[in-house]
């Protein structure tokens, strides 16, 4: 799994300060003053959670109680932090919930991983991971819409990586 914010996280937006619009300022301070402290955080949760599944997998307790433990408490800090986002423009607070939407179907699929642990029920692990798959496509909404966003408001968004 790739992180979430870290893959689209933008710095050096171009808008000008003087003729911005209250949605062009707001996206860079959204994207560079709300987002990015978060993406070490999220990328440290899908960290571990991809220690514990796939090739990483040893056993089904180890990847219960380090999901339980360790997964389950950082993502739930990290969506709190997300949900404490406070937003002026309705354009940008949309596109936001997006994300947090997203992020709550991640937890509640790793939560459901739990249960089928649990339960020792591999029809369970199938509705996670389509849990899961939908989380992508909401990640890969948002970004869109973040993207369609800033274009509209004269805004350039760079990937870090590209720098």
């Amino acid at each position: 799994m790739k992180k979430i914010i870290g893959i689209f996280m933008m710095v050096g937006l171009l808008a000008l300060a003087a003729c911005a619009s209250p949605v062009a300022k707001e996206i860079e301070r959204y994207v560079n003053e709300d987002l990015k402290p978060l993406a070490d955080m999220e990328d440290e949760v899908i960290a571990e959670y991809d220690s514990v599944i796939g090739d990483n997998h040893t056993d089904d307790y180890e990847t219960y109680t380090h999901i339980d433990e360790v997964v389950l408490p950082k993502y739930r800090d990290f969506i709190d932090k997300l949900e404490a986002i406070k937003l002026e423009t309705p354009e940008v607070r949309e596109v936001h919930e997006t994300y947090i939407s997203a992020a709550n179907k991640q937890f509640n699929a790793f939560g459901k991983i739990l249960s089928a642990l649990e339960e020792g029920d591999f029809a369970i692990i199938e509705e996670a991971n389509e849990m899961l798959e939908e989380a992508r496509r909401g990640m890969r909404d948002y970004q869109a819409q973040l993207e369609s966003l800033a274009k509209e408001n004269g805004v350039e968004l760079v990937d870090e990586e590209e720098e």
